[in-house]
Formats: C-alpha cells, structure tokens, sequence
C-alpha cells in the first residue's frame, strides 16, 4: 500500500525529513544555513558597468614600495642640494676673489724682505766701515718698518705718471758695547732708521746713510733688587749633602757623557736620555740662594724639596786663566733634600725654579739618538780630562754674602778657582 507522504504530513500538520529537506532548501535561499543538512549556496550578483575590471595586477609590475623608497631618497637628496648649493658657490666666490689677493700678497711679502735685507745690510755695512759713530755696535734686531705716502697726481695733467719710487722707513735695534769697567747692564741701546726706495720695476735701493737715535736706558740698577722667586718666599741655607749632589751634578753637565748625567739625575725611565755640555771644562761650582718648594713634615723638619740657584763657570780652553767671567746661571730643582742622598733631579734658566718638574729635561730615546750618545760616551771616557773628577765634591761652596729670601746673587763669591786636571 503506498502511503502519500504529503498527504499524511500536510493533515495531521507533523512535518517529516521530506519536508524538512524542503524547508531548509527553502532557508538556504533566505541566507540561513541550516545546522547540518544545508550547505550556503554562492550567491551571484549581476555586476553593473562599474565593477567592470579593464587591467589586473601583472607580475611584471614594478614594487610599489621600492618606488616609494625611491622618491623619498630623491626628495631628501633635492633638499640637501638645495640647502648645501648656496654655501658651496658661496665658498667658490670667495676662493676665486681671494686667490689674485694672496698672490699679491705673496709678492708684497716676498719684496718687503728685499727691502729689510738691503736695509741690515746697509746698516751693518755703515757700522763696519767706521763711518757711524759707534764703531763697535751690534745690530739686534729689526723693530718695524713704515711705508711713506708717495707724491699725489694731478688728474687734469695729462703728461703726469705715477713713476715715483716707494719710499720705507725701516728700524733696526742696535746696541753699543759697554765701556771698560762698567757693569753689562749699562751698554746703550739705539735705533738704526734706514730709508729705501723700491721702483717699479723692482730696484731696490738706499737713500742717505741710516739714522741713529737713542733708546730708553735699561737702568738694570733698579731692577737688581728684584725677587728671583717671587712665589717661593720661605728660603732656606742647602746643606752640605745637597752641595755635594750639586757639584755632582755639575761635573756630570761638563763630563761629555749622557750615561754619567743620567745616572747622576738617577731617571729609572729607560726611554728617557740626557745631554750634557760637550767640549767644557768645569773650573767652578757656586751654590747661590735656596728656596723651600716641598716642606719637611714637621715644623722643624728639613724641606724635602727645595730649589737652589748655581752658578757654573765653564770654558773651552782648559788653560784659560782669565776665565773667571765665563759663568753660566741655573736654577736647580734638588729632591731628597732632607735625607742623606739628595739628587738634581730638573735645571732651567734663572727664575724658573718654582715652575721645574722632576725629569723635565730628559728627551725621548731613539736609535739614532742612541747612537749619538753612545758615541759622546766613548769620546768621555778618551778624554776625561774636560772636567773635575766626581769624587772632588769639597769644591763646592755657598755663596759668601748673605741674601734676602726670594733675591738673586751673583755666581762669583769669594772661593778659590778650581782647574780641570
């Protein structure tokens, strides 16, 4: 018997899987998906003329962000240009008006040297030839030089030339030899004025003799009193163990050999190296004043380092007996001064003291420099006669009057002259 599933579904109002089947055939196209026998059908939309797609991406294409890595380096390399443009014409300007001006002024400097040669020969010339009132003058130095303004030219006369000569004045210092008997501070300094023409093709020459005109005078004589070591006031007398290290020190300064200064400064820095004086006789040793840069560590203590003014009398002929005046002048820097075995450690010039530093003189040690020294060492030890033998440190000797703190004594007291063997 065939039941009509219609039929019996339709009037008793029971759905069956038929129906069911057709219910979700008829959700699915409403959009609703049934939970497990319906599947969402693609829904196909009729596109109009504007969803019409004429090109589609090719892989030929160039990268859209290569592109715009590109254009952002092209966009900051065009305002760099236009930032750094401006300078670098700027700079092209001014180096192109500026090379014709130091040319010129090359040329200026180069003629101007003429002149101020023609002008010291002109002035030595005019002292050696005993024409000039100071036959035994020096020239020192050249002071300065003017030029003089050159005649006018008259615009409204046609026949008038600019064929003047240029005219400079140039000044030289001369100073005039002390006399017999007085003291080196009292040589008269003056002022050689010379005029040179200079035309334009280039002559150089000499108008007239040079013209001599005093200077100031020194007056050393009231600048005598004046302090040595004006920031050391404390002064201090050397003992006779820092004496000893000086007359040590001196003997090595006119050895010859750098091993014996060095070994007398006792610089343990083996890149450092010593010079002494080479071809010098030592014939005497002078402790002048003593100031305290390091004091001692209790009140009545010895300074531990002190500074002390020596004078050494050097020569180059050892048979000299009228050498007494060939001194030399230094201030020494003495460490270890309040112990047995005080050591020169740095010299220098008059007044330096308070500014010396321990090993200051020592230069850096190379090959050829090495080579050298070695070699000075071996003339040393061949010919010791240049110098006292370290041993003779009794020799040394205080200066005899007695000084303020701070003020400068002469290197001559009153010791007997001491000869190189």
């Amino acid at each position: 018997m065939v039941i009509s599933t219609r039929d019996t579904g339709a009037d008793e109002g029971h759905s069956t899987p038929y129906d069911d089947e057709a219910t979700g055939r008829d959700q699915d196209r409403s959009g609703f998906r049934m939970p497990f026998f319906g599947r969402k059908r693609e829904e196909h939309h009729d596109s109009g003329w504007l969803d019409d797609v004429e090109e589609i991406p090719r892989a030929d294409l160039p990268d859209g962000k290569r592109l715009a890595r590109r254009a952002r380096w092209t966009k900051w390399y065009l305002i760099v240009c236009a930032v750094v443009a401006p300078f670098l014409l700027l700079g092209l300007f001014v180096s192109a008006t500026k090379t014709p001006t130091q040319q010129a002024a090359k040329v200026q400097t180069a003629a101007f040297d003429r002149v101020r040669a023609q002008a010291m020969v002109s002035v030595q010339n005019w002292i050696a030839s005993g024409a000039a009132p100071l036959r035994q003058a020096q020239v020192l130095g050249w002071q300065g030089s003017e030029d003089l303004p050159k005649p006018k030219v008259d615009p409204n006369n046609p026949s008038a030339t600019d064929d003047a000569a240029s005219l400079t004045a140039v000044r030289f210092l001369v100073a005039a030899p002390a006399k017999s008997g007085d003291d080196a501070g009292s040589s008269s300094l003056y002022t050689a004025e010379v005029l040179v023409a200079t035309t334009k093709s280039g002559a150089i020459a000499v108008v007239g003799d040079p013209a001599l005109t005093p200077e100031e005078p020194p007056m050393a004589e009231a600048a005598a009193d004046a302090a040595r070591w004006p920031s050391l006031p404390t002064s201090t007398t050397p003992s006779d163990q820092v004496e000893a290290a000086i007359e040590q020190w001196a003997q090595a300064m006119a050895s010859g050999s750098p091993q014996a200064l060095r070994a007398v400064v006792n610089d343990a820095n083996p890149d450092h190296a010593y010079i002494p004086f080479s071809g010098l006789t030592l014939q005497k040793t002078t402790v002048g004043e003593a100031a305290v840069v390091t004091p001692g560590t209790a009140d009545d203590a010895a300074p531990k380092t002190i500074v002390v003014a020596v004078t050494l009398q050097l020569t180059d002929h050892p048979a000299c007996e009228e050498c007494d005046d060939a001194a030399t002048d230094f201030d020494v820097l003495v460490t270890g001064a309040d112990g047995v075995t005080p050591r020169v450690v740095a010299w220098g010039g008059p007044g330096t003291g308070p500014t010396l530093q321990p090993y200051a003189n020592a230069v850096p040690s190379n090959d050829d420099l090495d080579t050298v020294l070695g070699q000075m060492d071996t003339s040393a030890e061949e010919n010791p006669t240049q110098t006292q033998p370290p041993a003779q440190t009794q020799g040394s000797t205080k200066s005899t009057p007695k000084v303020k703190p701070g003020k400068s004594v002469t290197g001559k007291s009153g010791t007997a002259k001491k000869k190189g063997n």
